[in-house]
């Protein structure tokens, strides 16, 4: 039924916590609004407050891809017992004695968890690394060589979209054996800095 359909204001507002989840209409209740516009700003206040903590939890209670456990778990040395789960019956919410002392040797192996979730985050991005590597043509080049340099690695020049991709053309004039190059222009003024071959492309006349 609509608010609007009923002449009294406070029946507005009464109907329109009556429609609320539990949570909220406590909470609404409780600031006691003495108008539709004020009943409706609190609502929409704390559902965006529920669900901000909602989203905060979710990301402390998913495992990561990296490590294969949670921001919870690295923290506390244990899993989070979510809301959900608390009002069901089990060994973590019944029987609190022994649910205490687990949590102090949790805290305890709380370090050796964290050391090993470092070792398997550092396999995985070992094994990104060689993912990369595998699909990644390196270009190389020699001293006089002319090359287009990547606009984007110019934040001065670069235009996003609007602007071209690469430009050019520049001389190789000295090349270093990691992949990186220092450039000159074709009228042999020097570029700064060294620059790396992912970035530059060979260019033909």
């Amino acid at each position: 039924m609509c608010p609007d359909m009923f002449e009294d204001e406070e029946e507005q507002i009464d109907e329109f916590v009556k429609g609320l989840p539990v949570r909220i209409q406590e909470n609404v209740s409780a600031s006691a609004p003495t108008s539709m516009q004020k009943a409706s700003q609190m609502a929409h206040k704390l559902m965006g407050h529920i669900e901000g903590r909602n989203k905060e939890l979710a990301h402390r209670t998913t495992p990561k891809r990296s490590n294969g456990e949670t921001p919870y778990s690295l923290v506390y040395g244990t899993e989070a017992v979510l809301p959900a789960v608390i009002q069901a019956l089990s060994n973590r919410t019944e029987n609190t004695k022994e649910n205490e002392e687990n949590l102090h040797l949790n805290l305890d192996l709380a370090e050796e968890r964290r050391e090993s979730a470092l070792i398997r985050e550092a396999s995985y991005k070992k094994s990104i690394e060689r993912y990369y590597n595998k699909r990644v043509k390196r270009s190389t080049f020699k001293v006089g060589d002319y090359v287009l340099r990547l606009n984007s690695t110019i934040k001065v020049e670069y235009e996003e979209k609007l602007g071209a991709n690469w430009e050019g053309p520049y001389v190789i004039s000295q090349a270093f054996g990691n992949g990186s190059y220092k450039l000159e222009t074709t009228s042999g003024k020097a570029i700064p800095r060294t620059w790396n071959g992912v970035n530059l492309r060979r260019f033909y006349f």
